[in-house]
This record gives C-alpha cells, sequence and structure tokens, in this order.
C-alpha cells in the first residue's frame, strides 16, 4: 500500500523527517520534500494489514506527532507515539 505523509508548510520547520517502524526509526530515510502545491512529504510503500508507529522529527531536534493519526500509544521512552493502520 502507497502511503503519504504529508504535512502543510506552515506546521514544518524544515528540515523535517518522518520515522516509524517502516524505516527503522532512522530520520535519514524519511525526509520530507517540498511539493508544488506548498505541503511537504514523502510516501512510503507499505504492507497493508499492519499497524506502523512513528513520529515527525525535525533539524531543531524537536519530536512532534501527526494530529490526523490513526491512534496513539506510549513508547518505551514515555512519549506517545502516532500509529497508522493499514
Amino acid at each position: 500500500v502507497k502511503v503519504t505523509f504529508a504535512l502543510p508548510a506552515e506546521d514544518v520547520e524544515v528540515p523535517v523527517y518522518v520515522v516509524g517502524e517502516f524505516n527503522n526509526w532512522d530520520p535519514g530515510k524519511g525526509k520530507l520534500a517540498k511539493r508544488a502545491n506548498g505541503t511537504y512529504s514523502v510516501s512510503y510503500t507499505l504492507d497493508g494489514g499492519k499497524s506502523y508507529q512513528f513520529r515527525y522529527y525535525n533539524a531543531e531536534g524537536k519530536w512532534f506527532n501527526d494530529k490526523e493519526a490513526d491512534a496513539f500509544v506510549r513508547s518505551v521512552h514515555g512519549s506517545q507515539n502516532c500509529v497508522l493502520h493499514l
């Protein structure tokens, strides 16, 4: 299943990354790119029928969540991770 993670430009302090179980929580693999419509996004092909935890991370070292995530769960670090259900 192709999944696109997107944020409006006004919500982004660039560079910004999506990190999660689908990229081994590696920010270097999830940099969002600016699109012609003004959003920032990156796409992944993920296995359907699964759930994936993720968060966003910016160059300032700030972690933040997607308010439109399907769910939220407590991480092992005590913060909240977003959950995407496919």
